[in-house]
């Protein structure tokens, strides 16, 4: 299992996890796997823990990328409108 993997399988409850308990189950640098896993679309929201120099770590949705027409005009370029798709309570 890579270390994004891991990442997404602990933070898919949608629970804040504490940045000690990122770093037991992916690996002291995972912050290179929180990278990952947003450019790959898994949405993640970290905040300030109560405890000093610790944060905490949620899932918060997927981030689609929907094409909202395939061609702009006669530019070539395309339209591309980000959603953000949060899990329902």
């Amino acid at each position: 299992m890579t270390r994004v993997h891991a990442l997404k399988n602990l933070l898919i409850d949608g629970e804040w996890h504490p940045s000690s308990e990122l770093a037991r189950v992916v690996g002291h640098r995972f912050g290179a796997a929180v990278l990952l896993a947003r450019k790959d679309g898994f949405g993640i929201d970290r905040t300030r823990s109560a405890k000093p120099g610790e944060h905490l770590y949620r899932f918060v949705g997927y981030r689609v990328h929907k094409v909202a027409s395939p061609r702009c005009c006669d530019c070539g370029s395309y339209n591309i409108e980000v959603l953000d798709v949060r899990p329902r309570p």
